[in-house]
């Protein structure tokens, strides 16, 4: 018995272990701390309660996605394994949940959203249209926002973009028969 008088039910499997994200009571955050704090450190995200009423959320820090240097990645380039090209383009909806699975995406923040006008101006000056290539820009004012190299199947796509962003045409690999 709790000193309130009320039953107390200890669960082998804590309830909040059973949900996708389960909701715990700001009571049970208080005396299980240590224990929902290293669920929270493993991945796992609560809704925190108080009275019954969401009054927030306890969600795992997004880790810190660690760079590799241009040479190292170089170096490593050249000993990796050859691809299968039917296997990479046996569907595009595979590829593309191949590519989601191996890479995490870059937002188009708000530093891409103050870079976008950089690459609008730069097609602009080369007499192309700007609103009919949003999605491109958007791509190259993300790869600018980040510092980074823009490769793509595409180089047509971003022709003018020089000057923003270094963009590093990929050979389109070959169609299964």
């Amino acid at each position: 018995m709790s000193r309130a008088g009320r039953a107390t039910t200890w669960h082998a499997f804590p309830p909040w272990r059973m949900a996708a994200q389960p909701e715990i009571s700001q009571r049970d955050l208080r005396l299980r701390s240590r224990e929902i704090m290293d669920a929270v450190e493993g991945g796992q995200a609560f809704t925190v309660t108080r009275d019954g009423h969401r009054i927030g959320e306890l969600v795992p820090l997004r880790r810190k996605r660690q760079f590799v240097p241009r040479s190292e990645f170089a170096a490593l380039s050249r000993t990796a394994p050859a691809l299968d090209p039917p296997a990479c383009t046996s569907s595009p909806v595979t590829t593309s949940a191949r590519a989601e699975s191996e890479f995490d995406p870059l937002p188009f923040d708000a530093e891409a959203a103050r870079l976008y006008g950089r690459p609008a101006a730069a097609v602009h000056g080369v007499g192309r249209t700007p609103r009919r290539r949003i999605a491109d820009l958007m791509i190259a004012a993300t790869a600018a926002a980040h510092g980074l190299p823009l490769w793509t199947t595409s180089p047509d796509d971003f022709a003018g973009l020089q000057d923003v962003v270094t963009v590093v045409p990929v050979p389109r690999p070959a169609t299964a028969p």
